[in-house]
């Protein structure tokens, strides 16, 4: 049964897209809409109850973590609008981060240090080396050669044996 408003049937609209995305995760979502017929109709997306699209598809960064209610929403020409809204829920990832290399340098001498990151599912991350907090590579792994007494062991950066890891 096809439930008619003016000589229109009435809109169903739906989206479909990941619910569950990772922090920082871009999500694609593609808007749907059946019997929009000859009508012209304008599309928003809101979470929370703010507008963050106007096109019939989203493609958007979580930048916080929680649950939120994400809605699509089709208003025609004429007749009655659509929306759909479903729970979205943005979940940090822990990331475990180790360095491998000579914690004790000696002066004149080459190193080589490595990265291991687990946990990116998929994304690719950067890297910035530190050694006394000045950046010394933006390689997953590098060489370096200590010139001077004193010069510290490399870190990703300036907080011990952490990694800061940005993704892309």
């Amino acid at each position: 049964i096809n439930v008619r408003n003016g000589g229109q049937d009435r809109l169903s609209c739906d989206f479909n897209g990941d619910r569950t995305p990772l922090l920082t995760q871009t999500v694609d979502y593609s808007g749907s809409v059946n019997n929009l017929e000859d009508r012209t109709a304008t599309y928003s997306w809101s979470i929370d109850g703010q507008e963050v699209g106007t096109d019939r598809n989203l493609n958007y960064q979580w930048n916080t973590s929680g649950e939120f209610n994400l809605t699509f929403t089709v208003t025609p020409s004429e007749g009655e609008p659509c929306s759909r809204s479903r729970t979205v829920t943005v979940s940090e990832e822990t990331l475990v981060c180790s360095i491998n290399g000579n914690g004790s340098p000696i002066e004149g001498q080459s190193y080589r240090y490595t990265s291991n990151v687990d946990g990116l599912s998929g994304r690719t991350a950067s890297y910035t080396w530190s050694i006394d907090c000045v950046e010394v590579s933006t390689s997953r792994n590098f060489k370096h050669t200590f010139e001077a007494t004193g010069d510290d062991t490399p870190t990703l950066p300036c907080s011990g044996d952490q990694q800061v890891v940005r993704f892309s």
